[in-house]
């Protein structure tokens, strides 16, 4: 089996093997978590850089399909596959392309998707 993983570096299994051996009193001070990485990092980084809220981190992939991934998108999409209804497909991606935003990670799902199929499957298409 092949996969693509984005792991955060605190999720690394040596970390999280110390943070659970630390006492709660170096985890937790004042209300908030990881008391123990923020006194570190107030060494060496502004302040401002973590001492805020929590934030998410999505990537453009709405701007990116739109735009400069279109193409390589759509060649992906419609160059045919053994395992995706083609009808199915299209719908989608006019769907996304009219306005329907909701559809971006779809979309973006079924492109890597292609892109793994070419690539692992053989199922020709782009590049073959």
């Amino acid at each position: 089996a092949v996969s693509l993983e984005a792991r955060a570096p605190l999720l690394d299994h040596r970390v999280l093997e110390f943070a659970w051996r630390l006492p709660l009193r170096m985890k937790l001070r004042g209300g908030k978590g990881k008391w123990m990485l923020r006194r570190l990092l107030a060494r060496r980084v502004p302040t401002a850089l973590f001492d805020r809220p929590k934030m998410g981190f999505t990537s453009p992939i709405t701007a990116w399909l739109r735009g400069p991934l279109r193409p390589w998108a759509e060649g992906l999409l419609f160059s045919g596959s053994p395992h995706l209804d083609p009808t199915g497909v299209r719908r989608v991606w006019e769907a996304f392309h009219a306005g329907a935003e909701e559809t971006a990670p779809l979309v973006w799902a079924l492109a890597v998707y292609r892109g793994w199929e070419e690539r692992w499957a053989g199922t020709g298409g782009p590049g073959r």
